[in-house]
């Protein structure tokens, strides 16, 4: 859009008309629409009118058409485009806005400054060489303050030496031409470090990086003007200037053809990026904490851990890094050092909602339910549309025994999220606590249906259908094949899927069947070191022995609710 809002001016300027105007406008509207980047627009549309355009002028030629013509012409060319920078200003606007909620991240100043005049240069340094390109730049923390002077004075320099070789030259033997060709040079230089001001680091905020190859796609055309116009001016007077530039052009593009393969090896996977990003730069935090996602998302949680811990090595602020550290020591089992990182990110950022509900799953698995409940309940006054708080509300609700109150969180849990197995899960358990047998089959049927090998719901539901103690929600062909599902899903080496084949096959009066499966189970648990649930088992089983299936006795709730429907 922006390469195509350019050819529309050139044919607004060839051939002026307000279709062709609004045609333009239009094509610079949805480039802003795809990307902020084109606010610099207007400014190199003026830059255009100076050369190659010739609309402008400036010295002897400005002064051969007078210097009060020259001025009207400026502001005519300036209110041209007044559109255009009305839009770019509300562009800019817009974009301002998302970058409010970093406010508690904001670089001071200098800092910004300086980094934008370092990478100024090291953009130019890595076009001419591109060598330890990496996905992420961190920001830094300080820079040294002889890159910075280096840096500013480069920028300087050069911008003093296009100006002056744009002059036109003071010598008649010379001509007008010398200084006609060398406009491209301000306009190059100029279109360089205007362009690249949006993307400098100015506005920082927030993971906002200390800077980004993929940012200067449009700027460097600044600076390949220079190169393209600058090569023709410089071998302008050489006898084989047609086959040294076609020679250099090819070594140049096979060289850079092979940087471009070796470069995109790199991107074959998370892991090969963000180790090459680590490996090409220093002390680079957001690298490390990418580079531990992409292996937690793996399952490879020890090669994650070390990463993070790097990162909050290198930045002990990384709230990202806390975060996902939490995450990764809550998988290892490791709640309290789960529990400390999460609370570190809620010390920066007290209004995240994600960070309370994660703890509150820590919470909840060390059976703290009240301080549980009470972050879950944060969670959802800072966002009362988060689905996974309130299904883990109501899982924590329905651990304390509060059974109907739990039920209202996960209805709502799945109004938010009806594809989401876990919240018809927790609730078909809350269900079953509270004698709402018909309602919890319903929602263990839906679980299963979206999460069909989930072994939670395969086993409760055929426990239900095999033991509850109503013929009306007794299904024994159901419930062997349910707990026949549950033995495979754990390779018949676990004692509680083959207890539950064991009482289904007694409630289809296989009582054989259910005593082999018995006493395997009780072999099973008795080898786990599970002796309660052996206790268990062998108690059921002298019930299979003598012919008689298990059933569950009816619960209180149960009980009320057959005393009101008779």
């Amino acid at each position: 859009f922006w390469l195509l809002t350019m050819t529309a001016y050139l044919r607004y300027v060839g051939r002026p008309g307000k279709s062709r105007y609004l045609l333009m406008l239009l094509v610079f509207v949805l480039g802003l629409m795809a990307k902020p980047m084109l606010v610099t627009l207007p400014f190199v549309l003026l830059l255009l009118d100076y050369w190659p355009l010739g609309r402008l002028q400036f010295g002897r030629a400005a002064e051969r058409r007078g210097h009060k013509s020259q001025w009207k012409v400026f502001y005519r060319l300036v209110l041209e485009k007044v559109p255009f920078f009305v839009l770019s200003a509300a562009s800019v606007w817009l974009s301002s806005i998302s970058l409010r909620r970093f406010i508690g991240c904001s670089v001071p100043i200098k800092l910004r400054i300086a980094n934008a005049l370092v990478c100024y240069v090291r953009y130019i340094e890595k076009t001419l060489w591109p060598r330890d390109l990496a996905v992420l730049y961190p920001y830094p923390r300080t820079l040294p303050l002889w890159q910075v002077v280096v840096s500013a004075l480069l920028l300087l320099g050069i911008s003093i030496w296009v100006i002056r070789l744009s002059r036109p030259s003071p010598s008649p033997s010379e001509g007008r031409g010398s200084a006609r060709n060398h406009k491209y040079l301000p306009v190059g230089w100029l279109w360089y470090l205007g362009t690249l001001v949006p993307v400098s680091g100015l506005m920082q905020r927030g993971l906002w990086p200390a800077m980004a190859d993929r940012w200067v796609y449009v700027p460097l055309i600044g600076l390949f003007i220079i190169i393209a116009w600058g090569l023709s001016d410089i071998l302008a007077k050489w006898r084989y200037r047609k086959v040294i530039l076609g020679v250099s052009a090819l070594m140049v593009i096979l060289a850079l053809s092979i940087c471009t393969r070796l470069q995109v090896r790199h991107w074959r996977s998370s892991i090969t990026l963000f180790e090459h990003a680590v490996e090409a730069t220093d002390d680079n935090y957001l690298a490390h904490c990418n580079l531990g996602a992409a292996f937690a998302r793996q399952d490879k949680i020890d090669e994650a851990v070390t990463h993070f811990s790097e990162a909050l090595r290198i930045n002990p602020n990384c709230t990202n890094a806390h975060r996902n550290l939490g995450k990764a020591f809550l998988q290892q089992g490791r709640l309290e050092e789960a529990a400390g990182h999460y609370r570190e990110v809620l010390r920066t950022e007290p209004l995240d909602a994600e960070a309370h509900n994660d703890l509150g799953i820590v919470l909840a698995r060390q059976g703290r339910l009240d301080e549980a409940v009470a972050h879950f309940t944060e969670s959802l006054r800072i966002k009362p549309e988060f689905a996974e708080a309130h299904s883990n509300l109501g899982y924590a609700l329905a651990r304390q025994g509060k059974s109907e109150q739990a039920v209202e969180y996960l209805q709502e849990a799945i109004r938010l999220a009806p594809d989401s197995a876990k919240p018809h899960y927790i609730l078909a358990r809350a269900l079953a606590d509270t004698g709402r047998a018909g309602e919890a089959i319903t929602h263990f049927t839906e679980a299963l249906r979206l999460r069909p090998d989930w072994l939670g719901p395969v086993q409760e539901l055929a426990w239900l259908l095999a033991t509850h103690n109503q013929a009306d929600f007794h299904n024994p062909e159901e419930a062997i094949r349910l707990a026949e599902r549950a033995c495979g899903l754990t390779d018949y080496e676990k004692p509680g899927p083959l207890d539950i084949l064991a009482a289904a096959c007694a409630a289809a009066d296989k009582f054989p069947e259910a005593v082999d499966a018995a006493e395997k189970a009780i072999e099973l648990a008795e080898a786990a070191e599970q002796k309660e649930l052996a206790e268990d088992i062998r108690d059921r089983l002298q019930l299979y022995k003598t012919g008689r299936p298990y059933f569950e006795k009816p619960s209180a709730e149960e009980k009320a609710v057959t005393e009101i429907n008779e």
